[in-house]
């Protein structure tokens, strides 16, 4: 069983897309299409239904996510593990440690114009949940990590509280309500803190902590979905009269024309930044890297780069 036909298979079961997944990774849609179905003969199961242009997983391909994450995972461990013994060239190859939430926005552009002015450096890509990069990983020289994450998690990192590692702010942006144009929702000019805790909400696996924080005294939240999948979950919004969140930084990557953005009465703040080591002398390389991050994404907050998302005329930026 191959690895790469595996993380092939986890990206498709996210993005429900053969051809996006297929443009994400580089690769043909006929060569990723094969790998899936090469994964799926050696399994001896359906792992996806397809019908027409839209593939959604089977009860099997459901289960086989969970075990080819834990599979991938492990892989992933191992070889920050064992790459001490990996004969790199320090001067032209870093590691980078990315949460999928960077992975799937700033990161390929910012890496695509880093590589033009660079060719000769080459980047060793790990994708990690949000918590393990922040809590687990040592970061050390020619390594950097990419997070995008709420103010909480930041503030219960170990490495933070113990300066092992140090955070770099790009961006900010508060939570918001997203739900679909169609919804019943969709009309208010702002939800109190008081109409959300009624609300039934489709949430991503660290909203679900972040929805009982905002909720507070109003009881435990409504949440009739919590999943991983992102892609999953803003297909239940776009369908349904049910709430998620969302923020301006992911909306700005989108291109979600059926959903809408309303602010919250109160809310909280996801701060999008880089990791890097507090031990290691500044690179500047590294440094640079940074500052294309920042400068992809103040192109994508140019007026008419990017379509406008639908918001509410009170939202307080």
């Amino acid at each position: 069983m191959r690895i790469d036909y595996l993380n092939y298979f986890l990206h498709v079961a996210e993005s429900c897309s053969i051809s996006k997944s297929a443009r994400t990774l580089y690769i043909s849609p006929q060569g990723l299409s094969r790998a899936i179905q090469e994964l799926e003969k050696e399994l001896d199961v359906l792992l996806f239904h397809r019908k027409e242009n839209r593939i959604s997983l089977t009860p099997a391909g459901n289960k086989a996510v969970i075990y080819a994450q834990d599979i991938v995972s492990k892989y992933f461990e191992m070889q920050v593990d064992v790459k001490q013994d990996i004969e790199v060239s320090k001067k032209t190859n870093f590691f980078l440690y990315v949460d999928p939430a960077m992975n799937n926005t700033i990161l390929p552009d910012a890496l695509m114009q880093y590589q033009k002015k660079y060719p000769s450096i080459k980047f060793y890509i790990v994708e990690m949940p949000t918590e393990e990069i922040l809590n687990k990983l040592c970061i050390k020289e020619n390594e950097m990590a990419l997070v995008a994450a709420p103010g909480f998690l930041l503030q219960q990192s170990d490495s933070l509280k113990n300066k092992t590692i140090k955070f770099e702010k790009i961006y900010e942006a508060p939570v918001m309500a997203c739900v679909s144009k169609d919804s019943v929702f969709a009309q208010k000019r702002m939800i109190t803190i008081n109409e959300l805790s009624k609300m039934p909400l489709c949430l991503q696996s660290l909203e679900k902590v972040m929805a009982t924080d905002l909720i507070g005294d109003f009881g435990p939240p409504i949440v009739i979905f919590n999943s991983i999948n992102q892609v999953l979950c803003r297909e239940m919004i776009s369908k349904g009269n049910v709430v998620g969140f969302t923020n301006d930084f992911f909306e700005r990557f989108s291109r979600d024309y059926s959903l809408a953005m309303i602010p919250l009465e109160r809310t909280a703040l996801i701060y999008f930044g880089c990791l890097t080591g507090t031990t290691i002398p500044g690179n500047n390389l590294i440094a640079e890297f940074v500052e294309i991050l920042k400068m992809e994404l103040s192109h994508e907050i140019i007026p008419g780069k990017v379509r406008e998302i639908p918001l509410r005329k009170n939202h307080l930026s």
